[in-house]
């Protein structure tokens, strides 16, 4: 890959304009990056920084009195990287936000003789991809009313897609900002408050003076330490954002519904009370706002305008669809993590196998993220369809077979990553297939798969209870019941009402038809035990389904979601090694 570097004369010339990959003009751009104690991942950062396409007229790093490594590491980079500055303030006592602001200003004191067009805030403990701000420059380039523009970010256990109380289209989060020149002296830079928002008041600013404001989906960066932890835990840092959320205005209504939301967050049940309380602090001891007036009526405006967005379900029109056709979008409304799902697996440029392939709908959205995807599937029916809709979508893949996961039809070593959506907890020889699968994954390879999750409201509470309870009451009343429940009904009376309501059976009848073969449902140990040749290295729940009970409203699918998704590694021994590739998959043209 060809990079684009920044000269010393580059600076020396005050050039305006940079060049991207393709040769079109770029705005010329420069970074500050106040950093305190950040040894642990600052190099991260200057990584993904000198891997970039376009790099900055000047990226000056502020050392705002570490007592750790910071600068020492800074020190290593600076020799082969003269587009890059050192700036050492005194030592403070505390990290402070008004303080992080007075070093910011600092280092862009330092840029002053340079011609910029955009100025960056960049945290020092993010990574990025190579293209990144390369990327935000040119959605600059096409649309000259965007006055800040970042990307949305993800942290362990915490993705901002996902966090529907968050204006994440609009909002630019802290940790990479990008300014437009005269936005950011318009708006009068960054206000040094002691509390925080620093980052969200400049935003707010700048929409309220008339610029846009966006963060894009395409891109996102990683975020090694949670936000606002860097000096207390996750509760005490819930509780300084709800003060922080009243020192700005946020509307009472507003707040009451995000701590409901955070309560699902880890923390449990801590996290969203912490919240709830740090706001109700602030109210009670009558604590200064700390903007004014017109900017906190303007702030609660759009809370009650993205409130209204949706309370209507028209959440969905606020995200950026990438592709999803009309079709698609029905069955995205009803399970709308997924596509958020599928934003936090790096398909990127890996060969992927998709197995269990349904309507296609995550085969397209696969492709769409830069996966080289194949597809197997057991039916007749499901790969030509696929194969079809890909064709229509003018979509590219490498290959599609009819075939079993129990003798998958590829040779050792073909995949970097297997995908599967809701197939594998209907596979009663699981032990057998995860062994196939581990066979055609390369070293290090990820299986990335949805299974039903057995710690779930679903089937503690409306399997394993309601739905027996209520199909006993028909069976012994006499009722015949109606659409899938008249074929429960009916079950019950030929098998016998004991026997069809036993866990064992009742199960494979429950998650999906009355008609269907075989379910399991799976935690932390099922999964461990059914994928022996697997490391799990990380697993969450989603989707908050527990019919007949209207619960996809609770903010508690972390904890009671329906559907578990589990990423593990293969670890390429004992049976990921010397299996034989089988012949019998059928390929679709």
């Amino acid at each position: 890959m060809a990079i684009t570097k920044t000269s010393v004369c580059d600076v020396e010339n005050n050039r305006t304009k940079q060049e991207g990959m393709d040769g079109v003009a770029l705005p010329s751009y420069i970074l500050i990056t106040p950093a305190r104690n950040e040894a642990a991942f600052i190099e991260k950062t200057i990584v993904s920084m000198i891997h970039q396409t376009v790099l900055p007229l000047k990226w000056v790093i502020v050392d705002d009195g570490s007592t750790d490594d910071t600068a020492e590491i800074v020190n290593r980079y600076l020799p082969d990287n003269p587009w890059m500055e050192l700036v050492r303030r005194q030592q403070r006592k505390e990290r402070s936000f008004a303080g992080k602001v007075q070093a910011f200003n600092c280092g862009l004191e330092r840029a002053q003789d340079v011609r910029w067009e955009m100025v960056g805030n960049l945290d020092a403990d993010i990574s990025f991809g190579p293209d990144h701000f390369e990327f935000l420059l040119r959605q600059c380039v096409a649309d000259p009313q965007l006055g800040v523009v970042g990307t949305a970010f993800c942290e362990e256990g915490y993705s901002l897609e996902g966090d529907v109380f968050c204006d994440w289209t609009w909002h630019v989060s802290g940790g990479c900002q990008l300014f437009r020149r005269q936005c950011f002296e318009q708006i009068g830079g960054y206000l040094p408050v002691p509390g925080g928002g620093v980052d969200w008041i400049a935003v707010i600013t700048a929409r309220m003076e008339g610029w846009k404001t966006r963060s894009f989906a395409e891109r996102q960066f990683f975020h090694y330490r949670p936000m606002g932890t860097a000096e207390m835990g996750r509760v005490a840092k819930a509780f300084a954002y709800g003060k922080k959320d009243y020192s700005v205005g946020s509307h009472p209504l507003w707040e009451f519904l995000r701590a409901v939301r955070h309560l699902g967050r880890k923390p449990y049940l801590l996290s969203g009370s912490a919240l709830g309380l740090g706001y109700l602090w602030g109210w009670v001891c009558h604590a200064p706002r700390t903007v004014s007036q017109k900017l906190v009526q303007h702030h609660r405006k759009e809370q009650m305008g993205k409130l209204k967005a949706l309370l209507r379900g028209r959440l969905l029109a606020l995200r950026p669809t990438r592709g999803v056709s009309e079709c698609d979008a029905f069955r995205y409304r009803r399970e709308s993590h997924i596509p958020r799902c599928l934003d936090e697996v790096k398909f990127a440029g890996k060969s992927v196998l998709e197995i269990g392939l349904g309507q296609g709908t995550e085969s397209e959205q696969i492709i769409r993220r830069g996966g080289r995807w194949s597809g197997l599937d057991l039916t007749q029916t499901s790969a030509p369809r696929v194969r079809e809709r890909l064709r229509l979508r003018n979509l590219p893949y490498d290959d599609l077979r009819v075939g079993s996961v129990l003798q998958i039809p590829y040779p050792d070593n073909s995949f970097d990553m297997v995908f599967s959506h809701g197939f594998l907890h209907h596979v009663p020889e699981i032990v057998q297939a995860q062994a196939e699968i581990a066979r055609v994954l390369r070293p290090g390879g990820e299986l990335v798969m949805m299974v039903y999750a057995k710690w779930s409201l679903n089937y503690m509470l409306s399997i394993s209870v309601l739905r027996r309870i209520g199909l006993a009451a028909m069976v012994g009343l006499g009722l015949p019941g109606k659409g899938i429940y008249a074929a429960h009904v009916k079950n019950a009376r030929e098998e016998g009402l004991f026997q069809y309501l036993g866990m064992k059976r009742f199960i494979h009848r429950s998650t999906d038809g009355p008609d269907h073969p075989y379910a399991k449902v799976y935690g932390m140990r099922e999964v461990r035990e059914d994928f022996p040749d697997f490391s799990l290295t990380r697993a969450y729940k989603q989707f908050m389904h527990a019919p007949p009970l209207p619960v996809k409203w609770l903010p508690l699918q972390r904890m009671l979601g329906w559907h578990l998704w589990a990423h593990l590694t293969v670890r390429k021994n004992g049976a990921a090694q010397g299996g034989q590739p089988s012949n019998a998959g059928t390929p679709v043209r």
